[in-house]
């Protein structure tokens, strides 16, 4: 039974010199002890398994971290729990989740499906209800609420679209990362350009109430603010910059017929806006995907949804439209 000094001092001497190979032997060493992978220190292995995920990335060994997570999962399964009992495997299983977003969204899902069943096994031993607030349920519902939304004419077309969604950045926003909201802002006077535009639109107004909302917890006043904030600067742009008072959309048939700026749909208004900004396909896909919420806030809709709205979704919301602000407006 390896001890807990000698584990720490060989990991980090293997993290240092990357060693994948002896990492993964050394942590499946640890992991086996009715100690170590008991409920209660949940935390501390899981640590190291992030711990390395890290460094494989970094170290662009992406396929390597896919095997990893598997065979590791494959040792819960196979190994430990005949031996200890049910061990909740969520880490693991969110990891191969998100590894296999940007690859596979379907394996992706199954992963993400089995973590949301385990994290019910969880609940159930704790005697709580946190599961809806987790990082596996926000993904799920964001997941879906795309695939019911958007039509994707080819398979490869939908893997490119969770491809471009599912960065590393879009997993810092589901653990809260931020971007100052003075930065946000400033970022959308750069962004705009005019003082007209900005007055006319009442942008610095809206994402002002927006970061009300989104401080208070205000899941449907955050989504539906983020999908008019986004609404109203691209209007701004496309009425200031380019001076669109007239747009041509789509019909059946690849048809086009114009419309008003004012009366032009919310997907008209960010199809314009694609062919005169440079904006990369991860911009893009936040936008659609900030509309696509937007768009479906309806009471039956919402009453019907297998995943539904909640605080965490929101503000995930909130935070990747953030990124891809900031990141346009430094584009």
């Amino acid at each position: 039974m390896i001890q807990e000094e000698y584990f720490k001092s060989l990991f980090e001497k293997y993290i240092r010199a990357f060693e994948p190979t002896k990492v993964k032997d050394l942590l499946m060493d640890y992991l086996d002890r009715p100690d170590i992978v008991c409920q209660s220190n949940y935390g501390v292995w899981a640590k190291y398994t992030r711990f390395f995920r890290n460094q494989l990335l970094e170290n662009f060994e992406y396929q390597t971290c896919i095997d990893f997570h598997e065979e590791l999962l494959d040792f819960f399964k196979k190994v430990l729990e005949p031996k200890y009992g049910h061990i909740h495997k969520g880490e693991i299983l969110w990891q191969l989740g998100s590894l296999w977003g940007p690859i596979d969204i379907n394996k992706s899902k199954e992963y993400l499906l089995e973590a949301k069943k385990d994290n019910e096994i969880l609940e159930k031993i704790r005697d709580d209800h946190p599961s809806k607030g987790t990082s596996t349920y926000t993904k799920l519902c964001i997941i879906d609420r795309i695939e019911e939304g958007i039509h994707f004419t080819t398979e490869d077309e939908k893997r490119k679209f969770f491809g471009a969604l599912f960065t590393p950045a879009f997993n810092a926003a589901i653990y809260r990362a931020v971007v100052n909201p003075e930065k946000v802002k400033e970022r959308i006077k750069t962004l705009i350009n005019s003082n007209d535009a900005l007055i006319d639109f009442n942008i610095i107004d809206i994402y002002d109430e927006l970061s009300i909302s989104n401080g208070n917890d205000l899941k449907i006043s955050t989504v539906t603010l983020t999908g008019i904030l986004l609404e109203s600067i691209v209007m701004a742009l496309l009425k200031y910059k380019y001076e669109k008072d007239v747009l041509e959309t789509k019909i059946a048939n690849k048809k086009t017929k114009k419309v008003k700026l004012e009366e032009a749909k919310f997907k008209d208004l960010l199809e314009n806006i694609y062919t005169y900004e440079s904006l990369n396909d991860s911009i893009k896909v936040t936008f659609d995907t900030i509309r696509v919420f937007r768009n479906r806030l309806h009471p039956g809709r919402e009453w019907r949804e297998e995943y539904k709205l909640t605080k965490r979704v929101a503000r995930t919301l909130k935070n990747i439209f953030d990124l891809a602000l900031h990141e346009w407006a430094n584009s």
